[in-house]
């Protein structure tokens, strides 16, 4: 695990200067190659991505949760701060809630 947090670590400051657009697309690879924590973190720990989050892109990187784990590192890396910010809406996480 070390190791890995390390790589995020580095593609973090790596991307630091990229578009959001581009962050997300990457992330999407990760949590699609099962490295979701990963995907969360580069989104979370870039700025620009995190405030451009919108539900279609949440959704996205939400999708095919299997465990708690995933669940509970969704909702405070991604959906957590986006709800907050009011880039979700209450109505979204009520759905989501009830699926």
């Amino acid at each position: 695990m070390p190791s890995i947090r390390r790589l995020r670590r580095d593609l973090s400051r790596q991307l630091q200067k990229e578009a959001p657009e581009k962050v997300l697309a990457i992330a999407s690879v990760f949590v699609d190659a099962g490295y979701r924590w990963v995907g969360y973190e580069l989104v979370h720990h870039h700025a620009p991505s995190l405030a451009s989050l919108e539900l279609e892109h949440v959704e996205r990187l939400g999708r095919g949760m299997a465990y708690w784990e995933s669940v509970d590192t969704f909702a405070v890396y991604i959906a957590g701060p986006a709800w907050l910010r009011g880039q979700i809406s209450d109505s979204d996480v009520r759905r989501w809630a009830k699926s």
